[in-house]
């Protein structure tokens, strides 16, 4: 079967090019022969006619002008008018536009590309795989095949996200940073529309999640969001696109969403309602597979698994983060929906809180590791389901014995995560720049419930963890920026005293 994907080499018998070439009679035949093949579902391809001289009426251009005017055209066809996109088996072919010089000395060389990847992947990789180790290597740094510009904006989208704050640059908007940007809307602008092109965005919107660059972030989600709608990207089984051939493809796009997914989920994190750009995830939607297949790039049905399935330790870790968010969507459901009875959210929240937990158990001890990233998520999710509780009074033994229930899971969340901030500052976790960006959200929860705690009660273990809570935030904003703003709104808590 030929490949339909949605890029593919030039081809001269490109049927939307025939066309406007042919002579009347040719064009009666073509019509005629193509209606025969569309009655028998087959596909018609037509060379280009040989030694015809074009009349002055035709104004024949040459085919490298044909293909230029046509390839922009065919990403409008592609969203103006998908039947003429089918039918006319038109394709978008990859834009081909020279490099600006500041993005080639900030993409560098091949040693400083291959530095990059290396860092990529032995950190941000470790709980954020959206790109195949193997088809990275393999395809988009192979030396024989030119470099497109949706390449050449990953290489830089990577570069971005493994950048360090530091004392002499501790801005993140940096010229890299606007220069990715930059790149990104002429590229756009030029018609490039590929996977490539969505990974680098998503990389970008990490990158101003991970350092609090608000409301671009935001913007970026979106545009995330519109692109892979655009794209045909779904976590549905029951829907294959049809220019998808391989099961690698597939999944290649499922991570893409599923990243999306839970960077909209975050970012909004503390507004729930109709702001998402993405859906909830379903009980048949189809979760990442294990890490070790997709960094082979042998991925098959039979890796396939769906969010009913069981969360244990054989899902991968990026499925795990996936399941995680599933849960983190549950949890923005039930806290958005004013209208359900009070005893009857109680009750989902019990079982929302049986369902983290028990995702939480696959994890013993100190969260310290990649292997513990989707915890990060299940604790901010309790947080989240049960925080509001403790601003309330109780004023019977039931609202009592619900305030208690709550004070008691929160305390055992905050404390792992103390203990896990512990460990990092001791040096016996992770090292800073292996760490995931989203882990900053519970710790500033986690200091947060501290901070009120001691507002009821005096605790000198409570100060303990608060400050380990706080160190732990500095360091981190060695990492990401953000943990340097949650420790500026924590200071603003401790002063109004809530």
């Amino acid at each position: 079967m030929p490949n339909t994907s949605l890029y593919q080499p030039e081809r001269t018998s490109y049927v939307g090019f025939v066309l406007p070439l042919l002579s009347k009679a040719q064009k009666t035949m073509f019509k005629r022969s193509s209606r025969m093949f569309i009655m028998h579902k087959r596909r018609c391809l037509y060379p280009l006619p040989r030694n015809t001289a074009p009349s002055e009426e035709q104004n024949v251009v040459s085919p490298t002008k044909i293909q230029q005017s046509h390839g922009s055209d065919a990403v409008s066809v592609y969203f103006l008018d998908e039947d003429i996109f089918k039918r006319g088996q038109m394709i978008i072919p990859a834009a081909d536009l020279l490099i600006p010089a500041d993005v080639s000395s900030l993409v560098g060389d091949s040693a400083s590309v291959q530095a990059t990847a290396a860092e990529y992947f032995e950190t941000v990789h470790l709980w954020w795989s959206i790109l195949s180790k193997h088809s990275f290597y393999s395809h988009l740094l192979n030396p024989l095949v030119p470099r497109r510009g949706d390449v050449v904006l990953l290489l830089l989208c990577m570069k971005l996200i493994v950048w360090r704050p530091s004392a002499d640059n501790p801005d993140p908007r940096t010229a890299l940073y606007f220069t990715a940007k930059r790149f990104h809307t002429e590229l756009e602008s030029q018609g490039a529309f590929s996977i490539r092109a969505l990974q680098a965005v998503i990389l970008i919107a990490l990158y101003e999640f991970g350092h609090g660059i608000y409301p671009s972030v935001l913007s970026s989600i979106a545009t995330c969001a519109r692109y892979g709608r655009a794209l045909d990207i779904d976590l549905s089984p029951k829907r294959r696109p049809s220019h998808l051939l391989s099961y690698f493809e597939l999944e290649e796009r499922r991570r893409a969403w599923w990243s999306i997914l839970i960077l909209d989920r975050f970012a909004n994190i503390t507004c729930p309602g109709p702001r998402f750009e993405t859906r909830d995830p379903e009980t048949d939607d189809l979760l990442p597979v294990d890490g070790l297949v997709w960094d082979s790039g042998l991925v098959s049905p039979a890796d396939e698994m769906t969010i009913a399935n069981p969360v244990t330790e054989k899902l991968g870790r990026f499925a795990k983060f996936a399941q995680a968010t599933h849960l983190l969507c549950r949890v923005l459901q039930i806290m958005s929906d004013a209208s359900t009875d009070d005893d009857f959210r109680e009750e989902q929240k019990l079982q929302l809180e049986k369902a983290i937990l028990a995702t939480i158990r696959m994890v013993s001890g100190p969260v310290t590791g990649p292997k513990g990233a989707h915890a990060m998520i299940c604790f901010s999710s309790l947080f989240l389901l049960y925080g509001d509780i403790l601003n309330t009074q109780p004023s019977t033994p039931l609202e009592l014995s619900r305030y208690e229930h709550a004070r008691d899971v929160l305390e055992q969340g905050a404390n792992t995560c103390a203990e896990t901030s512990f460990h990092f500052q001791q040096g016996s976790g992770l090292p800073a720049e292996k760490v995931a960006a989203l882990v900053v959200h519970w710790q500033y929860r986690a200091a947060a419930f501290y901070l009120h705690m001691r507002t009821v009660r005096a605790n000198d273990e409570d100060l303990f963890h608060l400050t380990t809570l706080k160190t732990g935030l500095c360091e981190l904003e060695k990492r990401w920026k953000v943990a340097g703003t949650y420790l500026r709104m924590l200071e603003a808590r401790e002063l109004m005293q809530i």
